[in-house]
């Protein structure tokens, strides 16, 4: 029935988040997640370059945008459920955001008192 009512209206089929879940999380067929992976990478890359044309006019965003080349210090292969956050979220992780979710998730970290605290809206240097 779906096939008939795409053929019908002329919609075309697209990609998006939620039909990535099931996909990069629970799929065991390693040359599937990697491409399914590289299409989440390439759907960030997109709301990159949408962020960028949002903000045209305002130089100093598009600067700071194109400073952080996103997944700098992370895999998304290893971790799949931050790249969908990035997808849902249009947004991309900083560097400094992945090492304070690495402090908070580190065992060592789960006997001890530890307080960590990460800045909004921080200057990129």
């Amino acid at each position: 029935m779906k096939v008939f009512i795409f053929i019908t209206t002329g919609l075309h089929w697209r990609l998006v988040p939620i039909e990535l879940f099931p996909v990069l999380l629970g799929n065991q067929d390693p040359v599937f997640k990697d491409i399914v992976g590289a299409v989440g990478i390439l759907m960030t890359l997109e709301q990159k370059m949408t962020r960028c044309l949002w903000q045209s006019s305002n130089h100093a965003v598009i600067e700071r945008e194109m400073m952080s080349l996103g997944h700098e210090n992370w895999s998304p292969k290893e971790r799949p459920g931050w790249l969908l956050l990035e997808i849902e979220l249009g947004m991309m992780i900083r560097p400094v955001q992945v090492k304070v979710a690495e402090l908070m998730m580190s065992p060592t970290n789960i006997d001890e008192s530890c307080v960590t605290q990460l800045n909004m809206g921080e200057v990129l240097k």
